[in-house]
């Protein structure tokens, strides 16, 4: 549900009126808390899908994301990998 209100939510509102959302989804994710991170890589999944198959010059939003969060994504991906 969380994906989903922060999707519609973000259609309206990112980047223009809520430009710290992908920040404050990063910062969620960097939490330790398996769900607090769980929910924030599904809004993070779908404020990326919304601008997805948007033309070139829409998408400036998605590189702004990508820039940000994938760093952050690749760390805790590393982390994951290497708990055994």
């Amino acid at each position: 549900m969380l994906a989903t209100a922060v999707n519609e939510i973000s259609r309206y509102e990112y980047p223009e009126r809520w430009p710290t959302l992908i920040q404050s989804l990063c910062e969620y994710i960097q939490t330790g808390d398996p769900l607090q991170m769980r929910n924030a890589l599904l809004a993070l999944r779908a404020v990326v899908k919304h601008y997805e198959y948007k033309a070139p010059e829409g998408r400036r939003p998605l590189y702004d994301a990508m820039k940000t969060s994938f760093p952050l994504l690749r760390s805790v991906y590393a982390n994951l990998i290497s708990i055994d």
